[in-house]
């Protein structure tokens, strides 16, 4: 069989051209590989630091967790985890203007909202006294994340703190519903049944933050007012009218974002 000189030509050009683009996958598969690898390491440089931090919280050393936590966000700006755990630090130490920022960038520029975000977002917006903003920031978040029972506990705590007791009582008791075993829930319920002036309804959920929680320095609060609406303290001006006076109860500020 004759070859010709032009097909051995052409032949060795299309051997080259498949070579070359042989090299190239192999480079891109390379590179590829040293991404991911890089991408590995950074991923579990990001999980240790998120962790320190935590534990830094959870010892109280709140500079130390922020700064940690300040490292995660120089590498990585749009890191929602990181994001809230900076917000909810700052909300422990006080500083609500900058837990409302965090929580914000948070849910508005991190690539996975937290349901946490929109509580610590919205608890701190109360602080502040924005407490009709407050109450919007709930309302998104439960429209996102409707089974999460602490954003329902806490828009419930907001509702309580401006005295609207009666829509404070329905928020509540679908929280109690979505968690029965949060102490929180029953217990701000119990005050808002109270000052309802519903001396039994307000006895229900007591018994059950009892039952949960029963050797705190808010159970001791809960057991006054309980023997308080049992024994004493409830009062008829009138027929049909009842009144509630419970001079021990703890004031609604020791009910935190989390309890």
């Amino acid at each position: 069989m004759h070859i010709s000189v032009r097909n051995l030509y052409i032949g060795r050009n299309l051997s080259s051209d498949a070579m070359s683009r042989y090299s190239f996958f192999l480079r891109l598969a390379m590179v590829k590989s040293i991404l991911l690898l890089l991408c590995s390491v950074s991923s579990g440089q990001t999980d240790s630091l998120l962790r320190q931090g935590m534990r830094f919280h959870d010892e109280g050393k709140f500079r130390e967790a922020l700064e940690c936590y300040q490292k995660v966000l120089e590498s990585d700006p749009t890191n929602a985890e990181a994001m809230y755990e900076m917000a909810y630090t700052f909300m422990s130490t006080g500083d609500y203007k900058r837990a409302a920022a965090y929580a914000k960038n948070s849910i508005r520029k991190g690539k996975t909202p937290y349901a946490g975000s929109y509580a610590v977002w919205g608890s701190s917006l109360d602080e502040l006294g924005q407490r009709e903003k407050a109450l919007k920031v709930f309302d998104e978040g439960m429209k996102y994340f409707p089974e999460d029972h602490l954003l329902a506990y806490n828009k419930g705590l907001t509702l309580y703190r401006m005295k609207r007791y009666r829509e404070a009582e329905q928020i509540l008791c679908r929280s109690v519903r979505l968690r029965p075993s949060h102490p929180g829930s029953h217990l701000l319920l119990a005050y808002a049944e109270a000052e309802l002036g519903n001396r039994v309804k307000a006895m229900f959920p007591l018994y059950f933050f009892l039952l949960i929680e029963s050797r705190t320095e808010r159970s001791k609060t809960a057991w006054e007012m309980l023997a308080s609406l049992q024994v004493k303290g409830m009062t008829s001006d009138r027929p049909g009218k009842i009144s509630a006076s419970m001079h021990s109860r703890e004031d609604s500020d020791s009910l935190g974002v989390f309890e």
